[in-house]
């Protein structure tokens, strides 16, 4: 059972928060059955459907062998990306992001829990998908899995991840 999140606006500079502040704890953790794993994605370039496709896949990727590092695989049927595809958001600015996710976090649509599904989204645009692109294709070049990855970043900013900062985190 769920309690009603308080309404309040976002502010135009939300605090720096360090990734930890975005995790489950234990205490806080909802039953397993009813875990959601992923965070509310803002797709705001739509160049290339290949490289959207291929940064899917790389999350996923990513996510599922974290996922197993922390002995969570019987919750990757869970991951569930709630993704916000629309043309209307081609370039949008971080503040009608940051606007949208606190709209959509507290529009009741999922029943609320202090993961950080609902703390923090991640926007994807065009140097993202670049960005992303570029480490899969040096991953294919070396032969490597997808779900390889080696950074130790432990910073984000607000409540919207930057590709960079989501790799941070996915890194763990």
């Amino acid at each position: 059972m769920s309690t009603p999140r308080p309404q309040s606006s976002p502010s135009p500079s939300p605090p720096s928060r360090r990734l930890e502040d975005t995790q489950l704890s234990d205490s806080e953790s909802p039953t397993i059955s009813e875990a959601k794993y992923g965070f509310k994605i803002y797709r705001t370039d739509y160049s290339d459907e290949t490289k959207w496709h291929r940064f899917m896949t790389y999350l996923n990727a990513q996510t599922q062998a974290r996922m197993v590092e922390q002995n969570l695989a019987h919750e990757i049927p869970n991951i569930d990306w709630a993704v916000e595809s629309s043309p209307e958001l081609a370039n949008a600015s971080e503040e009608e992001i940051r606007r949208r996710f606190v709209e959509w976090a507290d529009s009741g649509d999922e029943p609320i829990d202090s993961s950080a599904r609902f703390r923090a989204c991640i926007v994807v645009d065009h140097d993202c998908l670049i960005d992303v692109n570029a480490v899969v294709e040096s991953l294919e070049e070396e032969d490597e899995t997808l779900d390889e990855f080696d950074d130790d970043g432990d910073e984000a900013s607000g409540n919207i991840l930057t590709c960079t900062e989501l790799e941070k985190l996915l890194a763990g």
